[in-house]
């Protein structure tokens, strides 16, 4: 079985499970081991295909049995949720290269050691209130352009989504305010009524 499993890239103890559930049951020598002839290793390889493919172990015992009467649907109804799959992965990839460009274009914007970090930026949003600059100091408003860019990226510039995240920050806050006090990368409840002050000085709407 060790050789089996090393040709296959099985484990042993997958050729066991394999064994247990009927996908592949070879027959036993007298002394009880297993012994693969060549008909249970063309099922094992079959099995590992189907495997590879993504089917569940049901699904693959079903084929290998002919006990699946749509076997053509089955694999109709895999492929489409690879394709599925396949799709909201490229979207995630083509959601990435724009957030990747977003940050480059921001980092090119603001080029040099003025270059920063949403968590850098953020420290330099709670220095300014903290030291009481006036929401309509042009430092500040710059500031405000930046922190924008930033949420269009992550946010999608979509009302529901930083309505979403609105509310989970407020429960962050409402559930860990001690250990939150001390992360570079939240900001505190006290930040968010300066940024609405910065947001009417430059006559936003205020929406976060």
């Amino acid at each position: 079985m060790g050789e089996l499993a090393r040709a296959t890239g099985l484990s042993v103890r997958v050729l066991r499970h394999w064994d247990e559930i009927g996908l592949v049951s070879p027959p036993r020598t007298a002394s009880g081991h297993r012994r693969y002839t060549p008909a249970e290793v063309a099922q094992l390889y079959r099995a590992l295909a189907l495997r590879q493919m993504g089917l569940r172990l049901d699904q693959v015992a079903a084929l290998l049995a002919g006990q699946d009467p749509t076997p053509r649907a089955t694999l109709r109804a895999h492929l489409e949720r690879v394709e599925a799959d396949l799709h909201a992965r490229g979207a995630l990839r083509d959601r990435l290269i724009e957030v990747l460009d977003a940050l480059d274009h921001a980092n090119r914007h603001h080029d040099g050691d003025d270059a920063e970090t949403d968590a850098q930026l953020l420290m330099k949003v709670i220095e300014k209130m903290d030291a009481g600059t006036d929401p309509a100091d042009p430092r500040v408003q710059d500031l405000m352009v930046r922190w924008d860019e930033l949420a269009a990226v992550f946010l999608d510039d979509q009302p529901e989504m930083r309505t979403a995240a609105g509310a989970a920050w407020q429960a962050m806050w409402d559930q860990h305010p001690d250990q939150l006090r001390t992360s570079p990368r939240v900001a505190p409840p006290e930040m968010w009524g300066y940024i609405q002050h910065v947001r009417a000085a430059n006559g936003a709407d205020g929406t976060t």
